[in-house]
């Protein structure tokens, strides 16, 4: 289930890419997978550093309630450099998993990760990709291999009033037992103030492996 986190917190904490000053963001993420006998909540929280160049970030999700059980999931950090050729925003990034997770709940792994994020404004808004590699480590816990495998994610947000965004986000990914997994999400997002954003996404599996929805609400500060 700790698949899931990348998208979901991307999809409800974007925003158009701008040369940004040094800043520090704090975000807040409240999620419903809906799967069945598997359904459950998660919680994340995020805290992120920006200059112009670079950025660090550091995420740690909660699982709530899944098969009666609570407790934290893999904490991840992202580093990112940023830089730009003419009119497209380019991020490199690296991702590395802390073996944090509770094992009652899922694997702890430490997962490493690499990937390239292009962006571009168009028509008033901003189109998206992202392409990675993931290096799945073995589980300690039952010292079974995992496979490495590549994804991406496909995407666009527009302004629908001068401070309301909407966009789409298509997810593409192998796990790490070689299946395949889709989930499509849209999202709304709203710039309460300069420095404040609160958004609402819902999203739809389209793979057998994938959860039947997932909708969130997601909050995030600038200081």
């Amino acid at each position: 289930m700790a698949r899931f986190l990348f998208i979901l917190i991307s999809s409800g904490c974007l925003i158009l890419p701008v040369q940004a000053k040094e800043s520090i963001k704090l975000s807040a993420g409240q999620y419903r997978i809906f799967d069945g006998e598997d359904s459950h909540g998660l919680t994340s929280i995020g805290l992120k550093y920006s200059t112009a160049s670079y950025k660090a970030r550091i995420v740690l999700p909660y699982i709530e309630s899944y098969r009666g059980e609570s407790g934290i999931g893999n904490m991840v950090i992202k580093l990112s450099y940023l830089t730009q050729w003419k009119s497209v925003f380019i991020d490199f990034n690296v991702r590395q998993k802390l073996a944090t997770a509770d094992e009652k709940l899922t694997l702890p792994v430490s997962d490493r990760g690499g990937s390239i994020e292009l962006s571009h404004y168009l028509y008033g808004g901003i189109v998206f990709t992202e392409l990675g590699h993931i290096w799945r480590s073995s589980a300690p816990s039952t010292g079974s291999d995992r496979d490495d495998s590549f994804y991406y994610a496909l995407g666009g947000m527009y302004p629908l009033q001068k401070k309301l965004y909407s966009g789409l986000v298509f997810d593409h990914r192998i796990t790490a037992l070689g299946r395949l997994d889709h989930i499509v999400t849209s999202f709304v997002q709203y710039k309460w103030s300069a420095d404040t954003r609160i958004g609402a996404s819902l999203g739809k599996g389209l793979k057998e492996i994938s959860p039947d929805w997932i909708a969130g609400l997601t909050w995030s500060s600038k200081y």
